[in-house]
């Protein structure tokens, strides 16, 4: 056995030790001024030792102390258990302080469907399905239209990286630390806490995450695949749930220049579905897919105008195997969705866990403080009439000390991307703006609702339009409307004019449909059987009203919308006795011509196989009779009844730009008929050439101008007018339509109205310069 002595040189006393195999260490601890020491390696047998004088020198050096040992067996034991009780106290430290985090995936499949689950579902309770007559069977998809998008995360957003997003089934990364207001603890508690609340925290993190705005169908999946409506046969299916993760497809190829690139897998999964025997039972009418982002996205036309704008990323929606199916999707096309496109919440940042948080959470907002009137969290946009909303909003709101404002098209306003910033200005305030921005909806909209803030809606397409399955039929219970025009006005004062109590109840009603807009927790604790309240994802219970209308769906009707004009309502949801308020008290219901499958033309048409047609006379009073309905094809005669009465080919072209007879991918343009307006309204270009041709063509008839009587401008004196069987002789208007041989003339009977004695004017008005629609068709035009 050797010995090694090792000397060092510090400035204050140190100890060290060293082990080396085979070798019996020495500890020297050396004083300052001991510069160095050179060991000594001890001599073999047979040379000599170390003289007495020299161990004499140094044991009497009182400054500098050698000690030496031999570590045996126990004290090797010693030190490994004491070391292990080291690194045991550390690790206890680290896991118990910080929270646990999730790495960002990278080549491989990360574990997306990992979730983040700290609760345990109640022993021996099996789950049963509270939604009636529902069954849902989920198709297993190849990879690629789904789990198989996530391996590229970092790049399925041109904007941001969806690693985190895309976490834990959609939810995102757990929001930590909370302020205690957001934490999952009684009400009570966190009032008794002594803190200020912004700065207390809670290290609660169960129900609260990070979550990106169009992720819904991620965590429908995850909701789906663990509800207990679902079944694992295909048999007992009523409803076919495609999970397809489109809106993560569509913006991740958003710059695609190759459009067949664009559309590649939307239209191989539209070939593998319709390949599959479940979907050839009912051709897909009993399947649905879920679409994180608005319709718009998959709207996408081809022509082969160049000129036509490409809007849309993919053509998803206009597949026909998918135009079959139902789409649940965060804003649908409200002109074209018809029956097939259905509205589904945003997802927030609230997704509980067990049902008393969802209680404990209302609790919390009806109690809540609020300093603030009104408020609003948004940018300003670009564009005619979503940028002048804005305007106004932004400029009223930095004007009052009411509101509260959190501009974001201020770059450095990070506040706008933390989460629980954009919270508290809604918890805080009693009405919160919700102006369109780059579509009609907003994810805001729903942030209002689980803040208890009461909506303040300025396009029917923003909500009432679109979440038929989720909103009640009146909105004005939960919401206040202001119409666009009205915005140039103050909007303070418009809400300030709402009672104190009516506030009150509104709110309670917003509090009340948080279940119903939430998306619980994919692992969410199933109580006496069920979840205890039904949250977004139930919503599909209302699928099977695509079949034959009937009740059992939202307010125990089938969805669809009217609009009552007397009393300025917007119903949605179906019809009742409140859709009459406000008309005739001599009425008994209201007749639906629209192109909804409970209208009665598309009812007689299914049934009897007729064509998707009809036509509509009006009586001008109640002393002409009854009116006449026509449904099925045509063409319709009626006495009195002349052909070829004129020829739009021999007439003069009203000149005006065409282009606004077209309707725009924002619904603005084109032509109705409205019975709600008497008179017909023409966007200001279209009315000013018309009554400049029509006055050059009365000349020649000796027609004799006067004065014009509101709301008509083109007045003339009835004594100068000669009269037929089709009424006035004034010059014959033809609507033409898709082509010159087919046209809508209008005569004398229905263009001219009596504004007073000896006065008849051209029954047009002035709609202004941004109508929505460029030609309102009015009800006088249609009498007969």
């Amino acid at each position: 056995m050797q010995s090694l002595i090792l000397g060092y040189s510090f400035n204050d006393s140190t100890a060290m030790m060293v082990t080396t195999p085979n070798l019996t260490t020495r500890f020297l601890v050396a004083h300052p001024n001991i510069k160095s020491l050179r060991a000594k390696q001890q001599a073999p047998a047979g040379t000599a030792s170390w003289t007495e004088e020299e161990t004499e020198k140094l044991s009497k050096n009182k400054e500098t102390q050698f000690f030496t040992s031999t570590m045996n067996t126990q004290n090797k034991l010693r030190f490994n258990f004491f070391l292990f009780v080291f690194l045991l106290a550390w690790f206890l430290v680290f896991f118990f302080w910080f929270p646990p985090t999730i790495t960002k995936p990278h080549t491989t499949l990360p574990p997306h469907y990992t979730l983040v689950n700290n609760t345990k579902s109640a022993p021996n309770i099996i789950p049963t399905c509270n939604l009636e007559n529902v069954s849902v069977y989920v198709y297993s998809l190849p990879a690629e239209f789904n789990l198989g998008l996530l391996k590229d995360c970092h790049n399925l957003n041109i904007y941001t990286d969806m690693c985190p997003y895309v976490a834990n089934c959609g939810l995102g990364q757990p929001l930590w630390p909370l302020p205690q207001e957001y934490s999952s603890a009684s009400s009570s508690s966190a009032n008794n806490n002594n803190n200020n609340s912004s700065t207390s925290t809670s290290t609660s993190t169960s129900s609260w995450f990070a979550t990106y705005q169009f992720i819904a169908e991620m965590i429908f999946h995850a909701r789906v695949e663990n509800h207990p409506c679902r079944t694992w046969d295909p048999k007992r299916a009523n409803l076919f749930y495609v999970p397809f993760y489109g809106g993560l497809y569509a913006s991740s190829t958003a710059r695609e220049s190759d459009l067949k690139a664009r559309d590649a897998l939307a239209v191989r999964l539209a070939e593998y579905i319709e390949s599959q025997e479940t979907w050839r039972n009912q051709n897909g009418r009993d399947h649905f897919m879920v679409l994180g982002r608005t319709a718009w996205d998959f709207l996408r036309t081809d022509t082969d105008n160049d000129n036509e704008v490409d809007y849309g990323a993919n053509r998803l929606l206009n597949l026909p195997a998918i135009k079959n199916m139902s789409v649940l999707t965060v804003e649908r096309q409200p002109w074209t969705g018809g029956s097939k496109q259905h509205g589904i919440p945003y997802p927030s940042y609230f997704h509980p866990i067990k049902f008393n948080e969802v209680v404990r959470w209302q609790k919390k907002m009806r109690e809540a403080k609020r300093p603030h009137l009104w408020s609003f969290i948004g940018a300003p946009r670009n564009g005619s009439d979503k940028a002048a909303i804005r305007d106004k909003i932004l400029s009223q709101c930095h004007q009052s000390s009411r509101c509260e404002l959190l501009n974001c098209g201020a770059v450095s306003n990070y506040k706008c991307h933390k989460p629980m910033e954009v919270l508290n200005v809604m918890r805080k305030s009693e009405f919160c703006l919700q102006a369109p921005g780059d579509s009609f909806t907003r994810r805001s909209t729903f942030d209002a609702f689980l803040m208890g803030c009461i909506p303040v809606f300025f396009s029917p397409h923003t909500a009432y339009t679109q979440y038929a399955w989720y909103l009640p039929s009146d909105w004005k219970t939960y919401s206040v409307y202001i119409e666009d025009g009205h915005t140039a006005e103050s909007i303070e004062e418009e809400l300030l004019k709402i009672h104190k109590n009516t506030v009150k109840k509104m709110r309670q009603r917003v509090i009340d449909l948080i279940p119903t807009l939430t998306y619980a927790h994919p692992n969410a604790t199933v109580t006496d059987h069920h979840l205890g309240f039904k949250d977004a994802v139930d919503g599909i219970g209302c699928l099977g009203c695509n079949g034959t209308p009937r009740p059992g769906c939202t307010n125990n009707t089938c969805p669809l919308f009217s609009y009552n004009p007397f009393n300025n309502s917007l119903r949605t949801g179906g019809l009742d006795s409140g859709s009459l308020n406000g008309l005739a008290k001599v009425t008994k219901g209201i007749l639906g011509l629209g192109r909804t499958q409970i209208a009665l033309p598309m009812q007689l048409a299914n049934a009897f196989e007729l064509k998707r047609k009809f036509a509509l006379c009006v009586p001008s009073s109640s002393q002409s009779g009854l009116g006449d309905i026509f449904i099925g094809g045509g063409p319709y005669y009626m006495l009195p009844y002349t052909k070829n009465v004129s020829d739009p080919s021999n007439g003069q072209i009203v000149k005006f730009k065409t282009s606004l007879l077209s309707i725009d991918k924002k619904g603005v343009g084109g032509t109705k008929i409205s019975n709600i307006n008497p008179y017909t309204i023409l966007h200001t270009s279209i009315e000013k050439a018309v009554l400049k041709d029509f006055v050059k063509k009365a000349a020649p008839r000796k027609i004799t101008i006067v004065a014009s009587v509101a709301p008509f401008e083109a007045c003339f004196n009835s004594k100068t007018i000669a009269s037929t069987m089709n009424g006035p002789a004034v010059p014959t208007i033809d609507l033409v339509l898709q082509s010159k041989s087919m046209y809508w003339g209008i005569y004398g009977a229905n263009s001219m109205v009596k504004a007073k004695e000896n006065v008849l004017c051209l029954g047009v008005v002035y709609g202004g310069s941004k109508p929505r629609t460029s030609i309102v068709i009015g009800g006088h035009l249609v009498e007969g």
